[in-house]
């Protein structure tokens, strides 16, 4: 089917085509309008496109309004004026709406749609989630926070859910159509939690500064606009392709051709330059969130800000996915941009063979995965380290000694097959246990294996390393 069959009649019918009701009609809708006398509403609030939630602690209760009840405090809307495009007029009147909609309608969705100035879509009845003030967040939401997802329903009276994309900690990612500009569109639906609350207006002000400022629009997602719907931060991105995970499930987890990895690095080198420029770490640099722009392209974006910092303002002190958390991350030592280059060097290897570098169980183990592959760290990090006594005895050896496989912990005796020095060298110029040693994004940029295209002009390189290197069909 066509997507543009999908799409909503307000969108292919022209205002003097709409149906005018008969007066028994007219009546039904009347009818339809009773409401219940206990139904109370979630908050609501939509921001225009080219604004953002700048500061969702701020805004306060509408006492106008009845409203369903939250455990999370500050998510109301102060004034229910909820323009999607101020600049644009409204699509429906109230008629309109009644006429296109009002049916189809649930008795909540009867009472919250009177919030809205501007109601593109609202979706088939045996679309929807049936509100239950017994339920959590009036049924709106499963046990753990995230907001329910079903097919053909609408967030916000202007996205229609296509397919459900991925989910992580902090949520669910949808796909939509927006039947303001007949488009599709990627929408994160943040979980209903305090904490991801918070964490929601970090990356939303945090996407703001690097999107205003990445005016070629290469390097990161758009956001396109931001709202709040049934008390969920709802962040809409332009859609994009597939991520590097799925891309290497697609090459059956066999790993890519050197070339193709080099164009990938460079593009994220470039990233990481920019968000470095801007003073951000990103803290979350892991193959699924660098996303393909389409299938016809090998042009990468980086997504998911929500664990992103300035670095002189750090929020977490525990942070990055474990199978490319950087080690004084591990060991609680105050980190720098550098953590990104320790994952960006996991990456690598991980697009090379296919396989995670690292894939620790826990802290514990992912920290015996790190002495395997790199040996003991420097004396002076381990006694930087508030977590030592978890780690290391007093004379600074490390505890653990064998793996739960039984397998016997020797410090960098682990071997991977590379194709030669060059990429090796620069995995392990950010693997370095210390973190001023590694790499940084411009330095990357001019590495040998970055700057040189083909293996017969690259000058002799030495490398002590206990690794093989051996030759892999590029």
């Amino acid at each position: 089917m066509d997507s543009s069959s999908k799409l909503s009649p307000q969108l292919r019918t022209s205002t003097s085509q709409r149906i005018i009701m008969t007066n028994k009609l007219e009546k039904k809708y009347q009818n339809c309008l009773k409401l219940k006398p206990n139904l109370k509403l979630c908050s609501v609030a939509v921001n225009s496109p080219n604004s953002s939630l700048t500061n969702v602690s701020n805004l306060t209760k509408n006492k106008s309004l009845e409203l369903a009840p939250l455990k999370s405090k500050g998510l109301i809307s102060q004034k229910p004026s909820l323009n999607f495009v101020t600049s644009h007029k409204i699509l429906f009147t109230e008629k309109d709406v009644r006429s296109e909609f009002m049916l189809e309608l649930n008795d909540y969705e009867r009472q919250e749609i009177k919030l809205y100035t501007d109601v593109v879509y609202a979706g088939k009845k045996q679309n929807k989630i049936e509100p239950n003030p017994m339920g959590k967040n009036y049924n709106f939401d499963t046990e753990n926070g995230n907001y329910r997802l079903i097919k053909g329903d609408h967030i916000a009276y202007r996205f229609e859910i296509v397919t459900f994309i991925g989910k992580g900690a902090f949520g669910v990612v949808c796909e939509c159509i927006d039947h303001k500009y007949n488009e599709r569109v990627a929408v994160k639906i943040l979980k209903n939690k305090k904490c991801f609350h918070r964490q929601g207006n970090v990356e939303i002000n945090i996407l703001k500064v690097v999107n205003e400022n990445d005016e070629s629009n290469t390097h990161t997602v758009k956001m396109i606009s931001n709202f709040i719907f049934r008390n969920h931060i709802c962040l809409v991105f332009e859609l994009l392709f597939c991520n590097l995970y799925e891309y290497l499930k697609l090459n059956n987890m066999q790993g890519l051709k050197v070339k193709l990895i080099k164009n990938f690095v460079q593009q994220i080198l470039q990233t990481l330059k920019y968000l470095e420029s801007l003073m951000i770490i990103h803290c979350d640099i892991k193959l699924e969130n660098l996303v393909l722009v389409s299938k016809t392209s090998n042009a990468l974006k980086l997504i998911d800000f929500g664990s992103s910092c300035y670095q002189y303002d750090k929020i977490y002190s525990y942070i990055q996915s474990r199978y490319y958390r950087s080690p004084e991350v591990i060991l609680g030592i105050p980190y720098t941009s550098s953590i990104d280059m320790w994952s960006l060097g996991c990456v690598i290897a991980e697009l090379y063979t296919g396989k995670v570098l690292l894939p620790g169980d826990n802290e514990k183990n992912q920290l015996m995965l790190i002495i395997e592959l790199l040996g003991l760290p420097p004396e002076y990090l381990i006694n930087k380290s508030p977590r030592k006594k978890l780690f290391f005895n007093k004379d600074n050896t490390f505890k653990y000694t064998t793996f739960t496989d039984s397998r016997p912990l020797i410090p960098g005796s682990r071997k991977i097959i590379w194709p030669d020095n060059y990429i090796w060298d620069f995995v392990k110029s950010c693997l370095h246990w210390d973190p001023e040693y590694r790499l940084t994004p411009s330095q990357g940029l001019y590495h040998p294996w970055m700057q040189y295209q083909n293996k017969r002009a690259l000058p002799k390189i030495k490398i002590q390393s206990k690794f093989k290197i051996n030759e892999k069909s590029k």
